[in-house]
């Protein structure tokens, strides 16, 4: 309701950048095993909520 363009594009870019990041991080080989692993691997568990804040 109080959204406004620049809050909504700071949270895509926020919340799809940092998914997006995660997932090329883990396409690449960084964090093979382990925790790490897993929140790159399937990272809306961290990224939505990052791009709501």
């Amino acid at each position: 309701r109080r959204l406004t363009p620049p809050g909504a594009m700071a949270g895509l870019l926020t919340g799809g950048g940092s998914a997006l990041t995660a997932v090329m991080a883990t396409r690449a080989g960084f964090a093979s095993e382990g925790w790490a692993h897993t929140l790159l691997a399937w990272p809306a568990v961290w990224s939505v909520p990052l791009g709501f804040l």
